[in-house]
């Protein structure tokens, strides 16, 4: 009698789906946390992936829609981590917007540094991230970038 419940739930599984999750860190008490969802009912099913904090028994959800809204060499950008706050691009998944967000340790929370951040050109090293404007539509090197120091972004 016991082999067939476990039967049934093995093909009730098969059938309504399963998924795979996988944290990988990033730096830091922090993660990117991604899940796979997989049904033969379906199509290939769909995947998350989220940002988290870690740190002994607590763990917080800092974001569910990370991204970096460009892909070219000039813009790469997701996250960096400056002293102890993550410091990422989060996009609005109902329309094309995306903000640069930091999450505070010391205040464990997330803080929006810039609410527009669409930029042609980001450069993020151990001085902070420069930001660089479109000139006239066109992808020309900002006569004053925006710029986002290492000690700034360190201090939220």
């Amino acid at each position: 009698m016991p082999l067939r419940y476990f039967v049934c739930l093995v093909a009730a599984a098969a059938l309504i789906g399963c998924s795979s999750k996988s944290r990988t860190p990033i730096g830091g008490p922090y993660y990117l946390d991604s899940t796979r969802y997989a049904s033969v009912m379906s199509e290939s099913g769909g995947y998350e992936v989220h940002l988290t904090y870690k740190k002994g028994w607590q763990t917080i959800l800092i974001s569910k829609n990370p991204g970096g809204n460009g892909g070219s060499i000039y813009n790469n950008f997701s996250w960096r981590v400056y002293g102890s706050n993550l410091i990422f691009v989060e996009h609005d998944p109902g329309s094309l917007s995306f903000r640069l967000v930091a999450f505070s340790e010391k205040k464990k929370q997330n803080i929006t540094i810039d609410k527009d951040f669409h930029y042609w050109k980001i450069i993020a090293d151990d001085t902070g991230i420069i930001c660089h404007r479109y000139q006239n539509g066109d992808t020309y090197d900002d006569p004053d970038p925006k710029v986002f120091s290492a000690d700034y972004l360190k201090g939220l």
